[in-house]
């Protein structure tokens, strides 16, 4: 789990300094999709440690397929970026 934690941390980073780069700011960008994360998240709630080690490889495997899918949509930059993270 600290690994993953690890290599989350260190794609965060890389997607703040490309939206940085374009004078967007991190939080502005996420606001649209907290509320539809919560939801997921508040509909998925482990019961217990086994759970939670499931939701989160399922989870994360999820998360990349989207993103590979919204990627093939944007600029040629971010989908790069998109798919490097």
């Amino acid at each position: 789990m600290s690994q993953m934690a690890v290599a989350e941390m260190g794609h965060f980073r890389a997607l703040v300094r490309h939206l940085e780069a374009k004078g967007i700011a991190a939080e502005d960008a996420m606001a649209p999709f907290i509320a539809p994360f919560d939801a997921f998240h508040d509909s998925t709630a482990p019961h217990s440690w086994l759970e939670s080690l499931v939701t989160a490889h399922v989870g994360d495997g999820l998360a990349a397929d989207f993103y590979r899918e919204i990627a093939e949509w944007i600029d040629p930059e971010t989908r790069d970026l998109v798919f490097e993270v």
